[in-house]
């Protein structure tokens, strides 16, 4: 899921988003390096409980078929980004203006953009998981173990940035940016700082 995501984030789609929240490509790769296992991890936790993960299932079929995943070319234009903050909040409740505080820290965004960059990437993972349940023929249960699984990728692929990105500075430097460099260059197939 991870990397499938950031594949798919690139380009042209990745110069959209970029417009739509004001700053550079490299920046909001950067921003999507954490962003996309943060979301990742928070949709996973929700599943956890049988009454999240059927909240979590009811929510994402009825509204995410995978079809947005078809049509990243007029990403921000689409009905559900456009409309994606109802969405975030369903996936952080609470916590989201302290994660969007950490991931701007992580990524170094300001909060501001980060702001603005999880409404849009929210309907674009549960996209993903919706793709997963229509093509799998996945339950409530089954999304469950299909969560946990993908956060055990991230947390492989991005070790540091789930545990509400805590300890992401791998080589104890004082700073972030050259493990996010790094982290950067194995999601989106270039070479990290």
């Amino acid at each position: 899921m991870l990397e499938e995501l950031s594949g798919l984030l690139q380009g042209d789609t990745l110069n959209s988003i970029a417009s739509a929240v004001g700053a550079d490509p490299a920046s909001v790769t950067k921003g999507l390096s954490a962003a996309i296992p943060a979301l990742i991890g928070a949709l996973a936790t929700q599943s956890k409980t049988p009454e999240g993960a059927a909240g979590m299932f009811d929510t994402i079929s009825k509204n995410f078929d995978g079809n947005l995943l078809n049509n990243l070319g007029s990403l921000t234009s689409n009905p559900l980004v456009a409309n994606g903050l109802p969405f975030l909040q369903g996936i952080l409740g609470d916590s989201q203006g302290a994660t969007e505080d950490k991931i701007a820290k992580a990524s170094g965004l300001n909060a501001g953009i980060i702001g603005r960059l999880l409404p849009i990437l929210a309907p674009i993972v549960l996209s993903y998981v919706g793709k997963m349940i229509k093509t799998n023929g996945m339950n409530a249960t089954d999304l469950t173990g299909f969560m946990s699984d993908q956060q055990g990728f991230a947390r492989a692929a991005a070790p540091g940035l789930l545990g509400w990105l805590e300890n992401i500075d791998a080589n104890d430097d004082g700073s972030v940016l050259d493990d996010l460099g790094r982290l950067a260059g194995r999601l989106f197939g270039k070479s990290g700082s």
